[in-house]
């Protein structure tokens, strides 16, 4: 089975703190909802290819500290209210594709 997106249902999982989808080479998109998973403390979604942006609801993850974005090949922009995310310790970006925001957001 190849993982394009999660389910929508997935943005329920209320009490999730730890979520790797690294490698998830065919991941395309989060569901709209993923915000709601307000107790996520790390996301690695290294290497996902063919990530093509991060829901707007992005944001709401307030208590996220760990972020890891490397080799997300084609995520070329990040949200609007990505510098909202105040808990936020440790960023691995790729670099390369959204280097201006990401300096813009610094």
């Amino acid at each position: 089975m190849i993982l394009e997106k999660l389910p929508d249902s997935f943005a329920k999982l209320a009490t999730l703190n730890k979520l790797s989808l690294k490698g998830c080479e065919n991941l395309i998109e989060l569901p709209l909802e993923f915000g709601t998973l307000h107790s996520l403390e790390v996301l690695d979604l290294g290497n996902c290819v063919t990530l093509e942006n991060l829901p707007d609801s992005f944001a709401k993850l307030a208590t996220l500290k760990t972020l890891w974005l490397e080799g997300c090949t084609d995520l070329i922009e990040l949200p609007v209210e990505f510098g909202s995310l105040q808990a936020l310790e440790v960023l691995i970006p790729q670099v390369g594709n959204f280097e201006e925001a990401f300096v813009e957001w610094v």
